[in-house]
């Protein structure tokens, strides 16, 4: 072999292959993910169990309105949004028009849970203006059925253990419309308690010692409301949490 086949073997040899930077790449996985998040959205819609409806409106469209703000601070002075207080009583009489019919409804929204995955989604697409669509969060579909449960009032006691349950739930925000909720109906009917009485003096006991400053206001004016004989049940079922809590420990001093 000459040293000029070895030059042209050298040189004929081709050099690595390197792809160049797909520069589209990014948007269509963009649209990809709206893709999959539109058909997402169909589907849940679709496989939703049917709402009852008053004057062409679904009931959770009617709980939504409640979440507006009425009154807006503008100079130091409190100024009334009329148009959106009217709104709301509108949706507040709808509401109750609809009654007992929407607790499947309300009892859904009251269980929602986003997953991580669902939550980003959710926060991606309501913050971007481009989109134009606002999906609601798993804390405005729970904050909207507390507010109809309190809406219904008494009516909505059959909905007290879903309260009980969303007022133990990580989430502070959804503690904190539970247990303004409970006041509520505690305040009309203290009486409407007395069939899930002791899962209520249990879950007062452990909000007492709440890390959020707002359930445990709460919690202090239900037991405010409660009747002196449940009082003392009340004090018995915390002796016997914390008790059972520090066994070793004397008995602790009781809330008043």
């Amino acid at each position: 072999m000459t040293r000029g086949d070895l030059a042209f073997n050298f040189h004929s040899i081709a050099p690595p292959f390197r792809a160049k930077p797909n520069l589209t790449k990014r948007p269509r996985l963009i649209l990809i993910l709206l893709a999959v998040l539109a058909v997402g959205c169909v589907l849940f819609v679709l496989l939703l169990p049917g709402e009852p409806v008053y004057k062409s409106k679904k009931l959770s469209e009617w709980m939504y309105v409640t979440l507006g703000h009425r009154v807006d601070v503008v100079g130091g002075n409190l100024i009334v949004d009329e148009s959106h207080l009217r709104a709301e009583q509108e949706a507040r009489l709808a509401i109750r028009a609809i009654g007992t019919n929407g607790f499947l409804t309300i009892r859904r929204m009251l269980r929602a849970q986003d997953g991580s995955l669902w939550r980003g989604l959710k926060k991606f697409v309501n913050g971007h203006t481009v989109f134009r669509v606002h999906l609601h969060t798993d804390e405005e579909k729970v904050h909207a059925a507390a507010q109809a449960v309190a809406t219904l009032g008494t009516d909505a006691l059959p909905l007290l253990p879903d309260l009980i349950r969303l007022a133990q739930d990580p989430d502070a925000r959804f503690r904190e419309h539970a247990m303004n909720t409970l006041v509520v109906l505690m305040k009309q009917d203290i009486a409407g308690i007395e069939p899930h009485k002791r899962a209520l003096l249990s879950l007062l006991s452990d909000r007492c010692g709440d890390t959020n400053s707002i359930v445990r206001q709460q919690a202090l004016k239900a037991i405010s409301l409660l009747k002196d004989q449940d009082k003392d049940l009340l004090r018995a079922v915390w002796i016997e949490q914390h008790t059972q809590e520090h066994p070793d420990t004397n008995t602790p001093t009781t809330p008043k």
